[in-house]
């Protein structure tokens, strides 16, 4: 009996021990069961996604079909050009080969030399020294026999025709007495021009080539509001004009006195600052006035575009020594300047117009204010036809493309003239034909920190040669006649309002170095460190962006950029105080195709009868 009673229980528990597992297996049969309905449902999916991957795909090869033959073509096209190219260069080097052989054969090395480049080039075998003029280069080579045929030269019209260009260049009068370079009253005018730190400025920069010569009909000086008529300064000049440094953080009135000492000696007190901030900007990568903004910028341009701008506008009022001339200058030479890092220019250039009320409670930081771009606003030509095909921009084109720094300035007088066959052509003009970069607005402000209605762009004229430009040019100008007043009221609200790194803290902690005890700290710090850059973060902070209500209509729209703007906010006790904080703009419909195509601000043209308005 015992035994049948542990059996009957051993069987009891097997039996327990057989449902436990049927139950737990039942289970597991459903869970794979559902598993494999999720797995079909996942390959039917796998199965459409792959389909309408194919239908895509199939749908873009054939709207890049076109444009891949496109490609395709003009690849091909590009190969044979470039071996016809090449083939061309090495048929003109041959002939210029024969050519030169033959000319040094035939004519000897002086005269085909003379020939070739116009006179312009000192042929100095035979002679040691290269510091000596070209009539005692030309007596030695006479003597010895190296020199025989006469001397090629200009005739007396263009002599005196180089004598009118260079002292418009230098911006003193030319005695009547002087009607040759070579002459004795010329000797005495040089001497004249070297005594005036202004004129030796202006003799260089800005660039000569184009006349800078107020026109208040011209459409594009119009359309810049350019060469405004303002008060007279009226404060009384300093014993000694203060520095540039001292300006830089002084006050309007210390701005003006100095303006009040005239362009001769504002030059010889700022000559040494700006020849080595000169000297540094060489050494950038904007290496000369003609050279073009860098394809990777950064702080340290700012500070390089300062230095041309300032020695631009020096030698601008030392040209034409006007009152607006020379607020501008000072202003220029004194100014703090700011930058704005790629993006950015027309995020804030192209925000809301600000109102009359937000201009008048507008602070600026400083009683002048350089806002640089790191992408420069593009301003549209007006008319490209007024200096098309015209030899003397094909000569300033040539002379930009070829010299890594300015060519020489009898190059530069010769070329831009056509050999004295036309007078230069004017800044408007290459303006008008060529539209312009605004690389920079330069901000005054009055005593009380209120922008003033004086300002100044700081443009480049681009060159038909790539990399290069013609130049960059100061333009005084009026916020109430220029056409872009709302651009310049955003230049200046970015300045007040917005939240700047300090001068040297825009770097990370590990780029910035510390400065040693009892160190040159002018001389140790980067370019960089003397630029204020724009604090993206703190500047536009991130906002959650509204949850969408209602229900899709379908309607769509295409992608585009919603302004940014500055709000007025409360805060404080009460909320008794405001300030303005950065609304960033908002890029509508981003992830359809085109939204992510670069963006280049484009100034609008203004129509020529709104300018006509303004000036009037």
């Amino acid at each position: 009996m015992a035994k049948g009673k542990y059996k009957s229980r051993k069987q009891n528990r097997d039996a327990s021990q057989l449902g436990e597992d049927l139950v737990r297996l039942r289970d597991q049969l459903v869970e794979e069961q559902r598993r494999l309905a999720e797995m079909r449902e996942r390959s039917e999916l796998d199965a459409r996604l792959r389909a309408d991957l194919a239908e895509a795909i199939a749908a873009r090869d054939a709207v890049c079909a076109p444009q891949l033959q496109r490609i395709t073509d003009d690849r091909e096209v590009i190969r044979a050009v470039t071996r016809d190219r090449a083939a061309a260069n090495r048929s003109i080097r041959r002939h210029s080969q024969k050519v030169t052989e033959w000319g040094l054969r035939e004519l000897g090395a002086e005269y085909f030399y003379a020939l070739v480049t116009g006179n312009r080039m000192r042929f100095l075998e035979g002679v040691y020294s290269t510091n000596l003029k070209g009539e005692a280069v030309d007596t030695i080579q006479r003597a010895r026999g190296l020199r025989t045929r006469p001397q090629l030269d200009f005739t007396a019209e263009q002599k005196k025709a180089l004598t009118d260009v260079a002292a418009a260049a230098a911006g003193i009068a030319l005695p009547d007495d002087v009607t040759d370079v070579d002459d004795s009253a010329w000797d005495r005018y040089t001497e004249m021009v070297a005594a005036d730190s202004a004129a030796l400025i202006a003799f260089r920069t800005p660039v000569p080539w184009l006349d800078i010569a107020e026109d208040h009909e011209h459409s594009a000086s119009r359309i810049l509001g350019a060469n405004p008529v303002t008060s007279a300064v009226t404060v009384t000049a300093p014993e000694s004009v203060p520095t540039i440094t001292e300006l830089s953080t002084g006050s309007a009135a210390q701005r003006d006195a100095a303006t009040a000492a005239g362009a001769t000696k504002v030059a010889d007190a700022f000559i040494d600052t700006l020849q080595r901030n000169v000297f540094l900007a060489a050494e950038s990568s904007i290496p000369s006035p003609v050279a073009d903004g860098p394809a990777y910028p950064a702080p340290a341009d700012a500070a390089s575009m300062h230095a041309w701008y300032a020695a631009s506008a020096i030698g601008a009022w030392g040209r034409h020594r006007t009152e607006v001339n020379g607020r501008v200058a000072v202003a220029s030479a004194a100014a703090v300047p700011f930058w704005l890092p790629p993006g950015h220019t027309i995020a804030y250039l192209d925000s809301e117009p600000l109102s009359g009320e937000d201009i008048e409670d507008l602070r600026m930081p400083f009683p002048q204010v350089l806002v640089t771009f790191a992408e420069p606003a593009r301003l549209p030509a007006i008319d490209p036809s007024v200096l098309d095909g015209d030899p003397r921009m094909r000569w300033i084109d040539h002379l930009a493309a070829t010299s890594k720094v300015l060519p020489d300035g009898r190059d530069m007088f010769i070329g831009a003239t056509n050999s004295f066959q036309a007078p230069l052509p004017t800044l408007w003009d290459a303006i008008a034909s060529r539209g312009a970069h605004i690389e920079a607005v330069l901000l005054i402000a009055d005593s009380h920190g209120h922008l003033d209605d004086l300002f100044a762009w700081c443009v480049a004229v681009p060159s038909a040669a790539a990399g290069r430009v013609l130049g960059r040019w100061v333009i005084p100008a009026s916020r109430q006649a220029t056409s872009y007043g709302n651009l310049v009221a955003n230049a200046a609200a970015v300045a007040a309002w917005a939240d700047w790194h300090r001068p040297g803290h825009s770097r990370s902690a590990e780029e910035q170095r510390e400065e040693p005890e009892g160190s040159d700290t002018g001389a140790a710090r980067k370019r960089e460190d003397t630029v204020h850059v724009l604090n993206v973060t703190a500047t536009t902070p991130v906002e959650e962006q509204p949850a969408v209500k209602g229900e899709p209509t379908g309607r769509t729209t295409a992608p585009h950029r919603r302004r940014g703007h500055w709000r007025r906010q409360h805060f404080g006790p009460g909320r008794t105080q405001t300030r303005r904080v950065r609304i960033a703009p908002v890029m509508v419909n981003a992830g359809r195709l085109g939204a992510d195509r670069p963006q280049i601000y484009r100034l609008p043209e203004p129509k020529l009868s709104e300018s006509a308005a303004i000036s009037s």
